[in-house]
């Protein structure tokens, strides 16, 4: 991993949403959806809104539906 990228690493932290580096590699999420941290910060959430990598030690949630609605939603509470 290239650590001179644009793409936020979602690793299990508990600062800075999660993201631990910018790496220069394609996203394997879509944004708009959750990250919930399995292992160091366990349940750790935090909404990303960008595309990202992350690996096996977050479980990533989708919404499903009006996610305009629901994101906006979310970003209110």
């Amino acid at each position: 991993m290239n650590p001179n990228g644009n793409v936020p690493y979602v690793t299990t932290s508990s600062m800075n949403n999660g993201v631990s580096q910018f790496a220069d590699e394609e996203p394997n999420f879509e944004g708009k959806c959750l990250s919930v941290a399995m292992n160091g910060s366990v349940g750790e959430v935090f909404f990303q809104i960008d595309n990202f990598i992350t690996s096996g030690d977050n479980a990533v949630l989708t919404i499903k539906g009006d996610t305009i609605l629901i994101c906006y939603s979310l970003l209110e509470l």
